[in-house]
């Protein structure tokens, strides 16, 4: 297991269960998971048992904040985080092509709606095309059809994206994915708007879309 435990920009805690014993647990779930108690945790210990007081200290915190179906015993330290490396580095670099998928759908002429069921309803389906799907008021739950609500910041998808990258590099995996997302992100990061919306705004392309619709079809 690579060793990240000292990052800075690790978006993880780390939980103290006794006098010089910790075990580092990731959580995911963000803003949302948070306010409804529900959070998953990817956690670097084996599952609890009556034999190992440590584990089950473990369960009783993380059970304050979570629902047990979403606690994720990895075993050892560091394999939680390996998880939610992996799987931000998904979520990250699936949540821009959606976007641009989408912006290259509508400025052909296609109408959002029809173009989001036609995805649905195809392989290109994903939990970011129905959750964070980025064409206002086809989704009502969504941040586009909300204001594009607060939520997960732009600078902290870079944090996500960079971890990606380095830990491809170190594992021996060509990160091709997330070294073309990250300049994207980066560039979003920058803009005004970015910094008190969704993150979803980043995604330049649908807002020109929109606002500049070019018929191809």
């Amino acid at each position: 297991m690579w060793n990240l435990c000292g990052h800075s920009g690790i978006c993880t805690f780390v939980l103290c269960v006794c006098v010089c014993e910790v075990k580092l647990i990731a959580s995911k779930g963000g803003v949302p998971g948070a306010q409804a108690g529900n959070l998953a945790f990817l956690i670097g210990h084996s599952a609890p048992e009556d034999a190992d007081p440590v584990s089950k200290r473990i369960e009783a915190v993380v059970s304050m904040m979570g629902e047990p179906k979403k606690f994720f015993y990895c075993g050892k330290l560091g394999a939680g985080l390996a998880a939610k490396i992996s799987n931000n580095y998904l979520s990250g670099t699936i949540l821009l092509a959606t976007a641009e998928a989408m912006a290259i759908g509508v400025r052909s002429g296609m109408d959002p709606k029809l173009l989001y069921e036609c995805i649905k309803n195809s392989t290109g389906q994903s939990w970011m095309l129905d959750h964070v799907t980025p064409i206002p008021n086809i989704v009502p739950t969504v941040p586009s059809s909300n204001n594009w609500k607060p939520g997960f910041k732009t600078q902290m998808m870079i944090k996500d994206i960079s971890l990606g990258i380095e830990a491809g590099k170190l594992t021996g995996i060509a990160p091709t994915m997330a070294e073309a997302a990250l300049p994207t992100y980066e560039k979003a990061a920058a803009d005004r708007r970015c910094v008190v919306c969704h993150p979803l705004l980043c995604c330049y392309t649908i807002l020109q879309a929109i606002a500049r619709p070019l018929t191809l079809l």
